[in-house]
């Protein structure tokens, strides 16, 4: 402490030294902070395993979280045209043609290309010796039983030729004239969108023929708000014009969209919110202070621990998360409290004075709420780790300013009350120790006296909140913290309205590995406990690209069992019914030309050329590179036994990795990690406090002074969110720590007070000080900073302020209450306690 006031008079006789050592570091800092990359990803704030990874990018690509999809409609809703709503359609993109210079967007198909599943077909009849299995066999051979069988089927297929859209489907029925793949064709149609739509024109519509649907792909994927803002924002120009030009209107939806809905109506209510709290901040500094210079001491000192924080990432990492700093920017409310102590001291001595009074418990609080924020580190979401880090570091450095530049900046006048202060100090060696002991002994046991209805009211307002706050809620549901327009509201219950809704859960299934085959063997492992469970009712249906894209060793079996099958059953009885039909020699030559060179068939590497195989558009988001997905409809009181089911088994498989989860339990998993990371900063962090208080005062007694406010607030806080109906989520868990930070100068700075008015001798009611001051000035700050989120429309930000105005009031009740009653018992009861201050 004392090289703190070394300093201090070594700058004070080396202005010029003070000055440019400042000078420098802040350059320094400075150039730090240029070669830090930004990004928007709030995908960092999750937990990292690979696990949790693998499962959140499946659920991407089977939610299409890249495409944003544009429902067009008339603006007159009382009218349907279907031909004017298509009309608009094509000249919406005509306008994006022109309005997209950056060509983002070179493939938007208004129109379902019929071609794509034509081809889709026609490779899977191709290579149907390779496809079938068992049970197709089993089908076509029982049916092959009944004379009648092949008569009846060729005049079938006679006839859907020559139906009108006969030429469509003619190369399956050429391929494939006795039916074999009716399962894959099946499965082919369970990869179409499951939508109840009209078709016009190729144009997909809404069931009542009013909403034309167009879905395009964001080449930034779903999380990157800053350049989806400006392809949202083109997107939404072009339906500005179309609305002017032909009265049709566009409603934009999807992760994108949404996204950046969010992120606009953030920064909204984040300018509504500073504009208000500016105002108001600076009324209750300018009204309590007198004058400007304060706030500029002030200014100046946060700025700088800013800077300091931000610099050192820069020598530490290559980038940072935007969202870290937003979010780091609320540090600036404990950041506050170290200049704001010193410069309402000021009010009463001079510079060196105030600084020899601060700081003991400046760098206490500052080395505790460090320690906290340090406890983050260790944690596995990226982001959480870079938070923990910055708003540290943006502590230390506004310490640094407070204890070293700020004290030269003050200048060197006494305050109109040191003189005072400094004879009160003296007064204390100067008083008989008899009298003195006596005099404080006799205050502590009044007021201990005093505070006893009180305490007995509030321990039984902790006993309840102490019940309800074991049952405080984390919210797993990510849309209750999603912003969405009325208009993008109504369009996604549309959307759901014509998927359909389901009587189950989707359960995901992934097989991951080395290459296309070795994942689609690790989907087919599956085959037995899938069947199993279906017959027993226990998955609904199933989604399986696995069909459509056999591995190696499937295909096979699968040739084996079709050169069996023709080895048994006579081709040339197939050809006679055939030609009596009508058909000719050469109709179904392909289908013949599969039977008499079956000897031939080698099994085909799907994933070789899988890229430009029509199949690639078909099962989009169930197949990649080395992966595929699976998907499986479960009863809701089953899913969990199916997904551990399958993750145990998929646990003893070598050569891919297979696992299983729904969107629910992938919520889920977030709230459980979320929670054990909270459940341990909590407990790092009320050691690291306890520890460091204890070793700092002295005496274990010191240290529970400082830290019962912080162990009962927390359980306030906790019981009167529940009382309240407000339930933690992945943003406003984080503001704990934060508040945390906050009670813990607080109670730091009153026991520092307490302490020193007892050595003192002032008088029995211990009145509130210029330090007490300072921290109801510092709290009201905060809670004007933050709570004025409650005017937000966004959920996560009202969230925010909903957990700060509830954290700010407990921390300053509990600041104010406890430490001077457990402080006044202690030194009734405790001698050695009162020996000890005597000494010190």
């Amino acid at each position: 402490m004392n090289k703190i006031l070394l300093i201090y008079d070594y700058f004070c006789t080396h202005k010029r030294i003070c000055a440019m050592i400042a000078l420098a570091l802040i350059a320094g800092l400075a150039a730090m902070c240029f070669r830090l990359d930004y990004k928007e990803d709030i995908t960092d704030f999750l937990p990292v395993d690979d696990d949790y990874l693998s499962s959140m990018k499946v659920a991407q690509e089977i939610q299409a979280a890249d495409r944003i999809v544009l429902l067009f409609s008339l603006a007159d809703t009382t009218t349907t045209d279907m031909d004017k709503v298509v009309q608009g359609v094509e000249h919406y993109c005509e306008i994006v043609e022109e309005l997209d210079t950056a060509h983002w967007l070179q493939d938007i198909e208004p129109q379902i290309d019929l071609s794509t599943i034509t081809d889709a077909m026609e490779e899977i009849y191709g290579n149907l010796p390779l496809l079938l299995n068992k049970k197709d066999y089993e089908r076509i051979d029982s049916l092959w039983r009944n004379d009648d069988f092949l008569r009846e089927r060729m005049a079938w297929v006679k006839e859907q030729i020559a139906s009108p859209v006969g030429s469509l489907f003619e190369p399956m029925y050429v391929c494939d004239p006795l039916g074999f793949g009716e399962r894959l064709a099946s499965t082919l149609r369970d990869f179409q969108p499951e939508t109840k739509h009209l078709l016009h024109d190729g144009y997909v519509f809404t069931e009542d023929a009013k909403q034309c649907l167009v879905s395009i792909r964001s080449p930034f994927g779903g999380s990157e708000t800053d350049r989806n803002g400006q392809l949202v924002s083109m997107l939404k120009a072009a339906g500005k014009q179309l609305k002017g030009e032909e009265g049709v209107t566009v409603t934009l939806l999807g992760a994108p969209a949404i996204a950046v809905s969010n992120a606009s109506q953030i920064k909204h209510d984040t300018m509504i919110a500073v504009s208000i709290s500016i105002v108001l901040i600076l009324t209750l500094l300018l009204f309590f202070f007198r004058g400007v210079k304060p706030l500029i001491f002030i200014a100046l000192t946060t700025g700088f621990g800013f800077l300091f924080a931000l610099g050192c990432i820069g020598l530490l990492r290559d980038s940072i998360s935007l969202i870290v700093i937003g979010i780091a920017s609320i540090i600036i409310g404990i950041a506050v409290n170290y200049p704001l102590h010193y410069v309402c001291h000021l009010r009463q001595m001079s510079p060196r004075d105030a600084l020899r009074e601060l700081v003991a418990p400046l760098l206490i609080g500052n080395i505790t709420t460090v320690g906290a924020f340090l406890a983050l580190v260790p944690l596995e979401a990226v982001a959480i780790r870079d938070l923990g880090l910055f708003s540290a570091l943006m502590l230390i450095g506004t310490i640094i300013f407070v204890l070293v530049f700020l004290p030269q900046m003050a200048g060197r006048k006494e305050g109109k009350k040191g003189r005072e202060w400094i004879e009160k100090e003296e007064w204390k060696g100067r008083e008989s120790d008899n009298n003195y002991i006596a005099t404080k002994n006799n205050i502590v046991i009044g007021a201990v006296k005093s505070w006893k209805p009180a305490i007995i009211f509030f321990a039984i307002l902790t006993a309840i909140f102490a019940y309800h706050s074991l049952d405080t809620e984390f919210d797993t549901n990510m849309s209750h913290i999603n912003y969405m327009t009325d208009e993008e509201r109504e369009g996604m219950m549309k959307l759901a309205a014509m998927r359909g809704e389901s009587d189950g859960v989707v359960v995901y299934v992934a097989s991951s590995a080395d290459d296309l085959d070795s994942s689609v063997r690790g989907i087919e492992s599956l085959e037995d406990l899938i069947a199993r469970e279906t017959a027993t009712g226990n998955i609904l249906s199933e989604k399986n690209p696995a069909d459509l894209l056999p591995s190696s060793d499937l295909q096979e079996k699968s040739i084996a069992l079709w050169k069996e099958f023709w080895q048994q059953h006579d081709l040339r009885t197939f050809l006679r019914i055939a030609k009596e039909e009508g058909f000719t020699d050469e109709a179904f030559a392909p289908f013949v030309e599969s039977i008499k060179c079956s000897t031939d068939f080698r099994p085909l590497d799907f994933g070789k050329d899988f890229a430009v195989s029509p199949l690639a558009t078909i099962l989009t988001g169930f197949v990649g590179q080395n992966a595929t997905i699976a998907q499986l409809v479960v009863p809701q009181e089953k899913v969990a036994q199916i997904e551990q089911e399958i993750n145990h088994f998929g646990a003893e498989m070598e050569g891919c990795r297979v696992s299983a989860f729904d969107l629910t339990s992938l919520n889920s998993r977030i709230a459980d990690t979320l929670s054990a990371d909270f459940n341990y900063i909590g407990f790092a962090c009320s050691c690291i406090v306890f520890l460091f208080l204890w070793i700092s005062f002295g005496r274990i007694e010191l240290a529970i002074v400082a830290f019962l406010p912080m162990a009962f607030g927390w359980i306030w806080i906790l019981g009167l969110m529940k009382l309240f109906g407000i339930s933690f989520n992945i943003v406003n868990i984080i503001l704990a720590t934060f508040i945390f930070g906050q009670g813990d100068d607080y109670t730091i700075f009153i026991t520092e007070g307490l302490i020193k008015s007892y050595k003192r001798g002032e008088n029995g009611n211990m009145k509130v000080k210029e330090r007490d001051k300072s921290i109801f000035l510092s709290a009201a700050i905060m809670l004007i900073g933050i709570g004025s989120l409650i005017l937000a429309q966004h959920p996560a930000m009202h969230s925010l302020a909903e957990v700060t105005i509830i954290g700010m009031f407990v921390v300053v009740f509990m600041a104010w209450l406890v430490p001077p009653v457990v402080f006044r018992f202690f030194l009734k009861y405790d001698k050695p306690l009162r020996r000890f201050l005597e000494r010190t």
